[in-house]
């Protein structure tokens, strides 16, 4: 989804909507990080059902081979379970993707900022740096360093609304 549709679907594009998406843009990497862990497990406790499911077709059957057969209801609900796991790890991997994309979209646009912008928004939203630590790391006070974060806010905001389709 595009930013300029998010916001359209309800939010502004004031400064508080722009410092969110920019939370957003910081944590990005690490919040795919933690899905891909996630998909990981998913993945290992999905060969572990597997692994099950085969032990399972070579054990006797016992009963009738109906839905009162112990070793088939087993079988039946080892299979729920693999198509939950598949469908967790499906959606955790479009969660990523929509992140990844978003993230992808503000790069461009922060990309475009003028001079020095693009760096404090990356060392306030990715490094998650104080604005005394920017302040130094950048060489300015820390008035002007809020002044052009404020600035960059307001930037992103106009081109986010006047973004081409938007």
């Amino acid at each position: 989804m595009k930013i300029a549709d998010m916001l359209r679907d309800g939010e502004g594009t004031d400064r508080d909507t722009i410092r969110l998406l920019l939370h957003r843009w910081g944590r990005a990497v690490a919040f795919c990080a933690e899905r891909q862990k996630e998909i990981a497990r998913l993945k290992d406790m999905l060969v572990d059902l597997v692994t099950m499911r085969s032990k399972e077709a070579d054990m006797p059957v016992a009963g009738t081979g109906g839905f009162a057969d112990p070793t088939y209801a087993a079988a039946v609900r080892l299979t729920q379970l693999s198509r939950q796991y598949e469908d967790r790890m499906n959606a955790l991997a479009a969660e990523c993707s929509k992140e990844m994309a978003l993230a992808a979209e503000l790069d461009a646009l922060i990309g475009s900022l003028p001079a020095s912008q693009p760096r404090l928004l990356s060392l306030r939203y990715r490094a998650e740096m104080e604005w005394t630590e920017i302040a130094k790391k950048m060489k300015y006070s820390e008035s002007h360093i809020k002044r052009q974060h404020a600035a960059a806010l307001d930037l992103l905001a106009e081109l986010i609304t006047v973004e081409p389709g938007g």
